[in-house]
């Protein structure tokens, strides 16, 4: 839901961010060197941070498998969050930043990724995640496992 209102709160937030930085403010994607792309990602993230979100476990739900995920207006309304939720609300704002952002999902965790120069792969999904880690030795992929909260979630590679 890249549209929700909430999405453009946290762009605006991280424009604001990069303007006292004195920083080009502009959301504008890849039109810019991979330094700036990584500058970009780090105002939207601090803008995510100042919602003074808190970790909750995911909702109640009556599915067998799968989870319930918070929407991003619920997630700005009650600050409660998860993993999940988190990561989501990240790359929703990334693309709609004209990003391109990764999820990766582990057993127990999920925890989000960012190109950051403009990079198109041949699937949508990798199952190993050793491409991944190729780009990341590259410096075009950076991924994350700090949860909402700023901890480390210990996660199997």
């Amino acid at each position: 839901m890249r549209n929700c209102p909430a999405i453009d709160r946290i762009l605006k937030t991280a424009s604001e961010i990069l303007r006292t930085a004195g920083k080009v403010c502009e959301i504008s994607g890849y039109n810019r060197s991979p330094q700036d792309v990584w500058v970009l990602v780090s105002a939207i993230w601090a803008a995510i941070c100042w919602l003074n979100l808190s970790y909750a476990l995911p909702p109640a739900s009556f599915e067998v498998e799968g989870q319930k995920i918070h929407a991003s207006e619920a997630i700005w309304g009650t600050g409660v969050t998860n993993c999940l939720d988190t990561s989501l609300l990240f790359v929703t704002c990334l693309e709609q930043a004209q990003l391109h952002p990764v999820i990766a999902l582990t057993e127990n965790h999920a925890f989000c990724g960012i190109w950051l120069c403009k990079v198109t792969l041949s699937a949508l999904i990798a199952e190993e995640a050793e491409l991944l880690r190729k780009h990341a030795v590259l410096s075009d992929l950076w991924a994350s496992r700090k949860t909402c909260d700023g901890k480390n979630k210990e996660t199997a590679d």
